[in-house]
């Protein structure tokens, strides 16, 4: 069924094919064949790679395959094929070469292509292409299959220059190495297939090792051909030449001396030459490079470029040519060395290369080399942006910090800075070098103060790259701000940190800790005094105040009070008024008075401050120094961005308009254009980004962008350019108008001027003026006549692009002013003829777009329609400039008429692109434009209607992918503009391949764009950072479509080595970002791939840099016939015992940096977020992935990078894992307890820089189920490492903690909370001695300190200084709460409490019970913790409170804390101030009365007994009863009171009663009862009344009488007197206490003290009489005895369980002497089935333990009573 399925699709395909092909051959020009043509070939192309194992056997089996082969070459040769066809063929090609391995031999298709080519090649004159088509072809059979041509390249090859198409040309150029490299590189190729595949599947042997040649030297033919076509004129076949010899080189080609010499000499002139592209210049590098490599012979870089000093010297003086180093030719210098360091540079070697670098800096007699730094540094970027590794760029890092040394001149330490500016940029982890690098830093200011500025770049890029750098720059300028003095000159390491901070980039000086800073900076270097004399320093100060006052104001605008933004322009007001009376020409008054006009742009100037910063401008003038360019510049920026009329004086702004008109004078000679200061501000000429772009990278626009020493006279007069437009248009007035244009037709008639740059800066005038002023004023019509005639005769056919789309902007705005728009589209299409010039015809065109493109006319359709004819005749591969011209110009029309162009254009492009192929050569730049027109058509097209447009779409994309000619950054915007295109909701991708055919695929089908990316990945690694990033997302993109994963999965493997190979954190992040993507679509089958990738990654060394590139690629991509199920590829399958052989090990040892763990270790963490993924995550696939994470946390000790996501992966696990169990008793994760534990224990203790997320952890950990007192108490440990680690770094200006003490501190309390709880009893101990340790104390002091500031602030209070907040200390985090359970936790240490944290705990309690709404229970035990003086504090201003009345009276909760509160402290109390407080409060019948508190402080006070029975009156006795009185303090307040007085109190209150008999307990003294035989009715009735007010009265008879068994005659009173009781509710309410005094009565341990004693009798005799009459009492109900039974269980249990056991005799004694019925009674009573528990036990019960509803316990069936025997 499988072979069935897979032959009939492919054979089907094959038979419309030789249909359409049979077609072609007559009507070669049917547009609609050949799209069906091209769109079979492409899905060839796409579905090769995505058949499964067993569809591609059967398609092999099936000879569908090489029928393919045979037609292809076939139809490739005889038929007339589009270019998009010829591509698409290459491609499938390509894709089932890949596949057919040696299981079908393509081979010998190669000789038929080859002598077809040869044979076509003898013609020179036409535009032979099947030629082209041929050699494209033969490119990639000779790629695939290993098949050695015998070529001689003048016969058998298009000459390089005389033959006259050029598309064969470049096929031929792009073969040679191909056919040059085949005598090795096949025979390689074929023993890597003998070594992957089994013997059977091979058809033949290949070359043995022996036999290869080991170097290739090049013949003299080809060099001689290689020649020629470097000379070529035509710069695309030049390009394509110098790619060839690059190849060359690359394989290891040799060169022989003439051969080095001449191919040198013409690299190098090539170089010099004026006329070089810029297209060029990175690939002539590169050869260059590699030729200096060739002369270097692979020695160990002794010698620069040769093998000793004599040739070393030669090279050099051959290569730097100081009279022909222009700035392109540097270029190409440092592309060239840093490939030869890429190239040779291994390990061993690095520190010897960096010094012959670096010896290139000393000057020679004939030359000073000042341009050497710079060819230095951009070689040295190169070389580390290329090494891929994070190690060997620390490597590298680590030898220039040697160049740094003060034994280094001058320009070898500045060389060495830029180079570390720029690689430590690069670099992830920091920590090996940073503190030496921060040191040496610091040094080089003193020994060469003017390098400063790049010193303090240096700086600021390793702040930015290291935490602890960048904290301690903020420490050092924090402390530094108070030791500024204004009359003193600012130290050089202020300053030095200064300009520091100054470079950070945003995204820094954002951060909440970063605004404390630069606060305490501005008030520093803000002046309260002005300084009678103006001096240099006073310069200095005034640009470091306005350029930190920019800071605060871009960055942390939101957070300054108007208040500060008012004073801040008053500062600059007065400073510009001390600039103004003391003019300088120094560079120092110039940056501090253009920083002020910055200043003032930024806030926004007043009509005062405009006149000041005029004075200054005029001041400048008078004193003859106008040089001041920066000032100016400064000035113009300022007053473009105000209102013109804001300020009044119209001679001031007439002067400094003059000036811009001068300065932009000045340009024009000097030959300056003006340049925006973001690049892309003057680019976007109307059409879109990438076009834009594209733009930009044309070498006729090169000319327009300014060089270095350029730049700032360019920005100027791009500042004075904006300002002529406001002047124009702000209602300045027709004076300046017309000074304005007459300066500008002086400009344009000047014949000392450069021409180019002069028409670019007028335009730019011109533009804006026109863009912004309005049509109705009579002067803007009357020039708009004027330049319209003038551009259009003069501009609009210039050479270069640039300026003629500057011009067509410029003539499509005054058209319409003008209303000549279609006056002018009528003439152009008029006067049209083919023989017009190209530049005209080009102006034209683009004229007609811009003007069409901004609105509707009548003659739209007009120029629709010319625009197309023009298309059609020049083609889209004729000239770059009309073509290209065309394009723009729909790309500007088609928004505007969409409809109407969409009707016309896609049919006519369509038809250009599937001509036969073409032999001229299409230009990038035409491509892109064409990608960008499509891409706009796209949306209103019917992929199903027109399938031409999608076709011509993917076979575009596929160029462009594939192609090297186009700039990076042009690269980068393609991939940019295609992924957004994907992502636009008018694209509906369709790509399942379930749902592809060849006669539907959409032109943005993600699969096809994942496979065309992957193939750019794998075959291009030499694009630079932005290319790489636009490659990452486009291919999240791809992959985020789901039915795209399982096709060409990207390897995690080989993503790991593009992220380490990043150098920027943006791309390392779009890198993530697939990872995640890929990680998240995949499914359950994928996920055991992705953790060994994982584990592969993690467990991978980094790469071992050996010369060349140091990173071994993994492929990118694995298509599902190399993953079958989820299985992995060859490479990675294991065998099927599960253990890998040796080889495999070896496969398996991949190469990985901190970057990609890093990104494997969040991507872990991920996992556990995931719903999808943690749902996966089960069985095997989870232990793999718990062992992978624990030993994964190991990382962090070697790399502090680590720490933090370790924390948080560690954090996911317990919080998903920590509770879980396997069973009822074994928690989840007990298997990994110990690598658990000692992760956490590591990276806790590292923490320094993410203590709330370790704190989290261990508080997470201690709630979990693993948690227990060994490993909290290590937990603990860890932490007290961590708060001692983080003491010391806050006591060392090199690091800043912000606030990670008191966090955890915060931490420590709750696992010290946490243990008490738990009783884990080593653990608390170990968390209290932390929190009692110094550290631990200072740690709280400074929480509380933080807190009292905050909430003194809060009141409008100042704090005291000693409280003031640590503003680089951030403690959001302690809220009251925490801190207060801090101290409650500290109050079992107290002993071991230092002053400091007493003090700070006692400013806070104090200023807490005055803050309304603060929860106050908490408060009470931490009152012992204070000092006697806060105490009393406390005491008074609780007392205080509790007087309040009325609406600020205390509700009763918090009167009732405030009193225990008061009560806590042990200071000594007035016994008056007290008893006021008490009596107030009962008076107004406050609850608060009624607690112990009360009590306390009444005792305390001494206050008097009648006090203390109000008191006492307010109570409720059970408070007595479960509280801890009586207290030492009460006892001895009785003791000091007379025994009449203790008698009175006692028979007062029944509270009074019941202290006083606890009191009388807790002494062993016995409070009587009876006088003589007389009951003490007072006391009975306190009792009773007791009794009858506790909601438990029989714990509080427990309570009050423990020992009441001992005495008959009490149990006796107190069972009279609680069974006497009339109310019902008294009666169920008291029966415990009944049954108790019954149970006392014959209480088991006295009976048996009392035995055979004469009591014994008395107490069986009370008992069963007090039976009696209980049932009697009971007699009223139905069932009496029944209901005594329910009363009293227990009393009724003990007749059988106790008496009739053990005491037989004194019960039989007993039951004779009762009459019958009261035997009767007690007989039923014995009878009932009683509770089995003993009186003695039920008398011991604690509180409330009898009042419960029991059980009864069946008593057994076989005890029988006789009570006739007792009778």
């Amino acid at each position: 069924m499988v072979s069935d399925v897979s032959t009939n699709w492919l054979q089907l395909l094959l038979k419309e094919l030789r249909r359409i092909a049979a077609q072609l051959q007559a009507k070669p020009l049917s547009v609609q064949d050949q799209t069906e043509y091209a769109a079979a070939v492409q899905f060839i192309e796409l579905r090769v790679p995505v058949l499964g194992n067993d569809e591609w056997k059967a398609l092999v089996s099936s000879g569908a395959v090489s029928e393919v082969f045979e037609f292809a070459v076939g139809s490739v040769l005889e038929d007339p094929l589009s270019c998009i066809a010829v591509q698409s063929w290459a491609g499938a090609m390509d894709a089932l070469l890949v596949r057919t391995k040696p299981s079908v031999s393509a081979a010998h298709h190669i000789p038929q292509l080859w002598d077809a080519a040869r044979r076509l090649a003898k013609d020179r004159s036409g535009n032979n292409v099947i030629l082209h088509a041929a050699l494209k072809l033969l490119r990639v059979f000779l790629h695939r299959s290993p098949v050695n041509i015998d070529c001689t390249p003048r016969y058998h090859l298009p000459h390089p220059v005389k033959t006259v198409s050029v598309a064969p040309r470049l096929a031929a150029l792009e073969l040679v190495p191909y056919i040059i490299l085949q005598p090795y590189k096949c025979a390689q190729q074929q023993q890597q297939q003998q070594q992957q595949y089994p013997q059977e599947e091979r058809t033949g042997s290949p070359t043995p090792l022996n036999s290869l040649p080991r170097r290739l030297v090049l013949a003299a033919p080809w060099v001689d051909y290689l020649r020629k076509a470097v000379g070529c004129s035509i710069p695309v076949v030049r390009e394509k030449a110098l790619e060839s010899i690059f190849v060359l080189l690359k394989e290891g080609v040799v060169l022989d001396t003439v051969q080095f010499n001449v191919i040198l000499d013409m690299m190098l002139r090539l170089a010099e030459s004026e006329e070089i592209s810029s297209k060029i210049e990175n690939v002539l590098g590169t050869v260059i490079g590699f030729l200096l490599n060739t002369a270097q012979h692979g020695s160990d870089w002794t010698h620069f470029a040769a093998t000793n000093a004599a040739d070393a010297g030669d090279m050099i003086r051959r290569i730097f040519h100081p009279r022909a180093m222009t700035h392109a030719t540097q270029r190409v210098l440092s592309v060239a060395i840093g490939e030869l360091l890429v190239q040779t540079v291994s390990s061993e070697w690095m520190e010897n290369a960096v010094a012959r670098i670096f010896e290139l800096l000393q000057p020679t007699p004939y030359d000073d080399r000042m341009y050497m730094p710079t060819i230095v540094s951009r070689a040295v970027l190169l070389w580390a942006s290329r090494m891929g590794s994070d190690m060997f760029r620390g490597s590298l890092v680590e030898i220039l910090v040697r160049f740094l040394d003060a034994s280094c001149t001058k320009s070898v330490t500045h060389t060495a800075l830029l180079c570390l500016t720029g690689v430590v940029r690069m670099i992830v982890a920091t920590s090996d070098f940073a503190t030496v690098l921060w040191a040496q830093l610091l040094q080089i200011p003193v020994r060469h103060p003017s390098l400063m500025q790049v010193t303090s770049e240096a700086m600021a890029c390793l702040a930015h790259q290291n935490e602890v750098c960048g904290r301690a720059l903020l420490r050092r300028l924090y402390t530094a701000s108070t030791e500024i003095e204004t009359d003193k000159p600012l130290p050089t390491s202020v300053a030095l940190h200064a300009k520091a901070l100054l470079a950070m980039p945003a995204e820094f000086l954002q951060r909440p800790c970063v605004l404390e800073t630069l606060r305490a900076l501005f008030a520093s270097f803000s002046i309260g005094i002005t300084p009678p004399k103006v001096e240099v320093i006073f310069f200095r100060r005034v640009e470091y105040f306005n350029r930190i006052a920019l800071l605060l104001l871009k960055h942390q605008r939101d957070q300054l009070s108007p208040a500060t933004v008012t004073n801040l322009k008053m500062s600059v007001r007065v400073f510009l008024s001390l600039l103004v009376n003391n003019p300088s020409g120094t560079s120092l008054y110039a940056r501090a008075a253009s920083s002020a006009c910055a200043v003032l742009a930024e806030v926004g100037a007043s009509d005062i401050e405009l006149k000041l910063v005029f004075a200054l401008l005029d001041t400048l003038e008078a004193a003859g120094f106008s040089s001041q360019q920066s000032v100016w510049s400064a000035a113009y920026a300022l007053f473009t961005g105000t209102p013109w009329l804001v300020c009044s004086d119209g001679m001031g702004k007439r002067g400094i308009l003059a000036k811009a008109l001068a300065d932009v004078s000045d340009a024009n000679r000097d030959g300056v254009p003006c340049a925006a200061e973001e690049q892309g501000e003057i680019s976007d000429m109307g059409g879109t980004r990438l076009v834009g772009v594209a733009e930009e990278c044309l070498d006729d626009y090169q000319r327009l962008l300014p060089n270095m020493t350029q730049k700032p006279q360019a920005v100027a007069t791009w500042r004075a350019v904006s300002l002529i437009v406001g002047g124009c248009t702000e209602r300045a007035g027709e004076e300046c108008v017309q000074r304005v244009f007459v300066s500008l037709r002086e400009w344009c008639a000047a014949a000392e001027a450069d021409p180019v740059v002069t028409a670019w800066n007028v335009l730019c005038c011109l533009n804006g003026i026109f863009a912004r002023c309005d049509s109705e004023h009579e002067w803007v019509k009357t020039s708009a006549m004027e330049w319209f005639t003038f551009v259009e005769r003069h501009w609009l056919s210039s050479s270069v692009w640039a300026v003629r789309r500057a011009a067509t902007q410029l003539l499509a705005r005054l058209a319409v002013i003008t209303r000549q728009l279609d006056d002018f589209t009528s003439v152009v299409v008029k006067n049209f003829n083919d023989g017009e010039d190209a530049y005209r015809l080009s102006g034209v065109l683009l004229a007609l777009g811009e003007m069409h493109g901004t609105g509707s006319s009548a003659t739209a359709s007009m120029a629709i329609s010319f625009v197309l004819r023009v298309l059609r005749q020049h083609g889209v591969s004729g000239g770059m400039t009309v073509a290209a011209a065309a394009l723009v110009a729909m790309v500007r029309m088609t928004p505007r008429h969409s409809q109407l162009i969409n009707s016309v254009l896609p049919a006519a492009l369509v038809a250009q692109l599937l001509l036969p192929a073409m032999t001229t050569i299409v230009d990038p730049f035409v491509f892109v434009l064409l990608l960008e027109l499509f891409l706009i058509l796209l949306p209103h097209e019917q992929a199903m209607v027109n399938k031409g447009v999608n076709v011509c779409v993917r076979g575009v994309i596929q160029i462009l992918f594939s192609s090297r000619a186009l700039h990076d950054e042009v690269t980068s915007a393609v991939l940019n503009t295609v992924r957004l295109a994907v992502n636009d909701p008018k694209h509906t991708p369709t790509d399942a391949m379930a749902n592809v055919s060849a006669s539907f695929l959409t032109a943005l089908n993600s699969l096809a764009l994942k496979k065309e990316m992957l193939g750019l990945l794998e075959g291009n690694g030499r694009f630079n950072d932005s290319v790489s990033r636009a490659a990452a997302e486009m291919l999240g993109v791809c992959c985020s479509v789901v039915s795209t994963v399982d096709f060409f999965r990207a390897s995690l493997l080989r993503i790991a080595q593009m992220l380490d190979a990043a150098v920027s954190t943006e791309t390392r992040n779009a890198w993530i970002n697939v990872a995640r993507i890929i990680l998240q679509n995949s499914d359950r089958k994928h996920l055991s791939v992705f953790l060994e990738e994982m584990e592969l990654i993690m467990r991978g060394k980094p790469a071992q840099l050996c010369g060349g590139e140091c990173t071994r690629h993994e492929p990118l991509m694995n298509s599902n016939h190399e993953e079958e199920m989820g299985e992995l590829s060859s490479a990675k399958k294991t065998n099927m015992n599960g253990k890998r052989d040796d080889d495999e090990k070896q496969v398996q040892m991949v190469a990985s940096e901190v970057g990609s763990k890093l990104a494997v270790l969040s991507m872990m963490t991920e996992m556990m977020r995931q719903p999808d993924l943690y749902v996966n995550l089960e069985g095997d696939a989870l232990v793999r992935y718990l062992n992978l994470l624990f030993w994964s946390v190991s990382l962090a000790e070697v790399e502090p990078l680590f720490i933090r996501p370790a924390v948080n992966a560690l954090l996911i696990v317990v919080e998903k894992y920590g509770n879980r169990v396997k069973d009822i008793s074994t928690p989840f994760l007990l298997p990994w307890r110990v690598m658990l534990v000692s992760g956490m224990r590591r990276v806790i203790q590292s923490s320094v820089f993410c203590c709330e997320e370790s704190c989290l952890l261990a508080e997470s950990f201690i709630n979990c189920n693993l948690a227990d007192d060994n490993s909290v108490r290590r937990v603990v440990l860890a932490l007290m490492t961590l708060l001692e680690t983080l003491e010391r770094c806050d006591a060392d200006y090199e690091a800043i903690v912000h606030g990670g003490c008191g966090r955890v501190v915060l931490a420590l309390s709750a696992c010290r909370t946490r243990a008490a709880a738990a009783g884990w009893l080593q653990a608390e101990e170990a968390a209290l001695e932390a929190l009692a340790s110094l550290s631990g104390q200072a740690a709280v002091a400074l929480i509380s300190n933080q807190l009292v500031a905050s909430m003194a602030m809060v009141h409008g209070f100042e704090p005291a200084y000693d409280m003031s907040l640590t503003t680089l200390d951030e403690c959001t985090h302690a809220d009251l709460a925490a801190v207060l359970g801090v101290l409650e936790n500290m109050c079992s240490a107290v002993q071991a409490l230092g002053p400091t944290v007493r003090h700070a705990a006692g400013c806070l309690l104090c200023l807490v019970i005055c803050t309304p709404g603060v929860a106050l229970r908490p408060l009470r035990t931490i009152v012992p913790l204070l000092s006697t003086k806060h105490q009393e504090l406390i005491a008074s201003t609780a007392f205080g409170l509790l007087l309040q009345e009325g609406d600020e009276a205390l509700n009763d909760e918090d009167a009732t804390y405030l009193l225990e509160i008061a009560a806590a402290t042990t200071c000594e109390k007035s016994a008056a101030e007290v008893e006021t407080v008490l009596l107030a409060l009962a008076t107004h019948h406050r609850p608060c009365v009624g607690s112990l508190a009360s009590l306390r402080l009444a005792v305390e006070a001494s206050c008097s007994v009648a006090c203390i029975n109000t008191v006492l009156r307010s109570f409720d006795v059970d408070v007595l009863v479960v509280g801890d009185e009586p207290t030492p303090a009460t006892r001895a307040y009785m003791q000091h009171i007379s025994e009449e007085k203790r008698r009175e109190m006692a028979l007062a209150t029944a509270c009074g009663f019941v202290l006083l008999q606890l009191i009388n307990l807790a002494d062993e003294q016995q409070q009587p009862l009876f006088v003589g035989s007389r009951v003490m009715e007072a006391a009975l009735s306190r009792l009773m009344e007791a009794l009858a007010r506790s909601a438990d009265p029989l714990a509080l008879l427990q309570r009050v009488f423990p020992k009441m068994h001992q005495d008959v005659r009490l149990c006796s009173i107190i069972f009279t007197a609680c069974s006497s009781a009339h109310q019902p509710e008294l009666r169920r309410q008291w029966s415990p206490c009944v049954q108790h005094a019954l149970l006392c009565i014959i209480h088991k341990e006295m009976l048996l003290q009392e035995k055979h004693s004469s009591l014994v009798l008395e107490r069986v005799r009370l008992f069963i009489r007090a039976l009696l009459i209980l049932e009697a009492e009971s007699s009223f109900y139905v069932d009496a005895t029944d209901t005594m039974f329910s009363l009293y269980p227990d009393a009724c249990a003990a007749l059988t369980q106790q008496l009739m056991r053990h005491h037989v005799c004194e019960l039989k004694s007993v039951i004779q002497s009762l009459c019958s019925e009261k035997a009767a009674t007690l007989r039923r009573l014995m009878q009932l089935q009683g509770f089995g528990e003993t009186p003695h036990e039920s008398s011991l019960k604690m509180e409330g333990g009898s009042q419960h509803n029991h059980t009864a316990t069946a008593v057994p069936q076989r005890l029988t009573i006789n009570l006739s025997s007792y009778t």
